[in-house]
């Protein structure tokens, strides 16, 4: 799966406030490259969906809306998954990698970029 970014706005404007809380998240944003593809790793819906690219050689989760997918073929290899309803999310939607889908330890840890999450996700793709 391949998206182009296609948004050149003042992120602040549009990112949720839960993503600007995060001090590296407009260094991240700012990184993105106007008109360039990136490979889509994964796929979550948690509040709202977004897409696990490689940004700065590290793997970040970027809302769809900054995006226009180009190329829509998942991997064969992608599993996904449904989590039922928290007291922190109406829903969440997991899409790729076995690992990623199925160990919620796994997701977390990329999200915060573990070394071995981040090791075991590069070996993934």
């Amino acid at each position: 799966m391949k998206v182009l970014f296609v948004l050149n706005a003042k992120f602040e404007e549009l990112l949720p406030a839960s993503l600007l809380q995060r001090r590296e998240t407009l260094f991240i944003y700012k990184s993105l490259v106007y008109g360039e593809e990136y490979e889509v790793h994964g796929v979550a819906l948690i509040d709202v969906l977004s897409y696990l690219v490689v940004v700065n050689s590290d793997p970040f989760w970027i809302p769809s809306l900054f995006f226009e997918v180009i190329d829509a073929n998942v991997p064969r290899k992608w599993e996904c998954k449904h989590y039922y309803p928290s007291e922190e999310h109406l829903a969440v939607f997991v899409l790729g990698y076995p690992d990623l889908v199925w160990s919620k330890e796994h997701f977390d840890g990329l999200s915060n970029l573990n070394k071995s999450d981040v090791k075991k996700f590069f070996a993934s793709i």
